[in-house]
């Protein structure tokens, strides 16, 4: 099969992604990092890839639509 080339674009809930995997929600981010889930939901526009966030976060779902505006974030709710 000829793999020269390659694309890892996927389809996630209608959407277009440019891997196949996104940004896990993890609680209180920013006791690893002082950015927090504002980091995590940049680099993930940067990257193309989904970003959840936790129902446990730092960061309020305002704050991580202001730093992925054109993203795909998500927000786990239990």
């Amino acid at each position: 099969r000829d793999v020269s080339t390659v694309t890892t674009g996927w389809q996630v809930l209608g959407a277009p992604v440019a891997q196949p995997f996104g940004i896990a929600p993890t609680g209180f981010t920013r006791m690893m990092q002082t950015e927090g889930e504002i980091a995590g939901a940049r680099a993930a526009g940067r990257a193309g890839i989904p970003f959840s966030l936790s129902t446990m976060g730092t960061a309020s779902i305002e704050d991580v639509a202001a730093a992925n505006p054109q993203g795909r974030n998500w927000f786990q709710l239990y």
